[in-house]
């Protein structure tokens, strides 16, 4: 009796690390479809992915960037949004949510995803991009003194060694 609960962990072990296997198997496919350029082929894969493993943070990613690619802007914004869900501090997943939401004229959470990227990239290697990306969607919103400040702030940050 005393081996039952172990037995049944594993079994729950073996059957967890089989669907990570299967939705990394459909998000290879996924990759090498986008690689083609079969933006539908790719959809397809990580929609698989994600029904293997609804976890699966870069599925979510790359399927709501093919979207982006097929112009299904608020198919992809979805998507990010739910990886970012899952993962608060993804920088690609808030890079092209601020994206696609630009495309959608959602210029206010654009400029949230960018300006949250410069809050959470510690790294701080792509934040001369980040403060560009909102500069754009400043001037959309005819803010040009907000603009300048990011196209600024971008400048500094890039001589900064």
């Amino acid at each position: 009796m005393r081996r039952l609960p172990l037995i049944l962990m594993m079994l729950l072990m073996a059957w967890a690390s089989a669907c990570t296997n299967k939705a990394q198997g459909h998000y290879d496919s996924g990759i090498a479809l986008d690689n083609k350029g079969d933006f539908d082929g790719g959809i397809e894969e990580y929609t698989k992915a994600i029904e293997a493993d609804p976890r699966f943070v870069k599925a979510y990613i790359n399927r709501g960037i093919d979207r982006e690619q097929k112009y299904q802007f608020d198919a992809a914004v979805a998507d990010l949004s739910k990886a970012i869900e899952l993962d608060p501090f993804n920088l690609q997943a808030h890079m092209s949510r601020g994206a696609s939401r630009l495309r959608t004229k959602d210029l206010d959470g654009a400029v949230a995803d960018y300006t949250k990227l410069i809050e959470i990239d510690t790294r701080k290697m792509a934040q001369p991009a980040y403060y560009r990306n909102r500069a754009i969607v400043y001037r959309a919103q005819q803010k040009p003194d907000l603009a300048a400040a990011d196209e600024s702030k971008a400048v500094e940050i890039q001589k900064t060694p």
